[in-house]
């Protein structure tokens, strides 16, 4: 049977989650607070939930999802339950939150039953609510209790979405991870444009350098079998030499990225050998000021 579903938020999330459903047939309606809000290619049933709207409230989804951001969670959960969406008796629907940093315990501070309490998290950095990826390029990471676990695994299937299920003791160290691998890559990104640019007197195509370097070495490090075999560069070798000059060069012209570019070395440390750590070593014995 088709799972039917809400998604209530039609940001980049909720636009994603919509779209990928209307595509594969799924029976969902969309849940706002401004009709005005939604985007005009979501051909869907649209709900209108606020205090004041004479809107009927779906109560026979499967799941709703909430697509909004954590601090919308109390005001949210307030609406559902003067819906009677929250009664503790009901088995659905499930209340799924889509945020990365939160178990789908979390909603039980706010009134939603532990068994119904769900969280549905693509593992996607979204740029914009206008368009939307395929979901069948997507893991989403799933947690709540077993009954809950079964329906949104069903919906994943019918989304074509791979699930990975986390626990909720591990959210922190799970949102931590994909932090590291899609925002702080734009970091790294940012500061080696920057420095590009400046070395080039702004020359557009060093950019595209820089992301050509960038993409192969995610390629690289997806053909290998470690990270330690797709690690190239001056730690990898053991350069020493490399590195000083490396540091000398951020003193005299970005002083402010001394202790990263130190603390970046020491983080690669792991992935080289005992002996060629060794090597290395004295730059980081180094004060900052040597």
């Amino acid at each position: 049977m088709t799972p039917r579903i809400a998604v209530i938020g039609c940001g980049r999330v909720g636009s994603f989650l919509v779209r990928n459903a209307s595509r594969r047939g799924l029976d969902v309606q969309l849940l706002v607070q401004d009709r005005e809000s939604v985007p005009t290619d979501l051909n869907v049933p649209v709900v209108e939930i606020t205090a004041q709207s004479q809107d009927t409230v779906p109560t026979d989804r499967d799941v709703i999802f909430l697509a909004v951001t954590e601090s919308s969670f109390p005001e949210l959960c307030a609406l559902l339950q003067q819906y009677g969406l929250l009664d503790a008796d009901q088995k659905q629907p499930i209340l799924a939150h889509m945020s990365g940093a939160y178990p789908g315990s979390y909603l039980e501070d706010y009134g939603v039953p532990a068994h119904r309490a769900a969280s549905f998290h693509p593992m996607h950095p979204f740029r914009h609510r206008e368009s939307s990826p395929d979901s069948q390029s997507i893991t989403a990471a799933i947690d709540g209790q077993d009954d809950a676990i079964a329906i949104l695994q069903d919906v994943a299937n019918h989304l074509e979405l791979t699930t990975v299920r986390i626990p909720a003791q591990q959210r922190s160290l799970y949102h931590l991870a994909c932090v590291l691998a899609a925002n702080h890559v734009v970091t790294l990104a940012h500061h080696a444009r920057r420095i590009a640019a400046d070395v080039s007197a702004n020359n557009p195509e060093m950019n595209q350098a820089i992301h050509h370097l960038m993409r192969a070495s995610l390629d690289n490090l997806v053909a290998s079998d470690s990270a330690e075999q797709a690690l190239t560069g001056p730690v990898a070798r053991g350069d020493l030499a490399t590195l000083r000059k490396h540091e000398q060069a951020l003193r005299e012209q970005y002083p402010e990225l001394c202790s990263f570019y130190r603390a970046m070395v020491e983080a690669t440390l792991p992935l080289v050998s005992d002996a060629t750590s060794e090597q290395i070593s004295p730059f980081l014995e180094a004060d900052d000021g040597d």
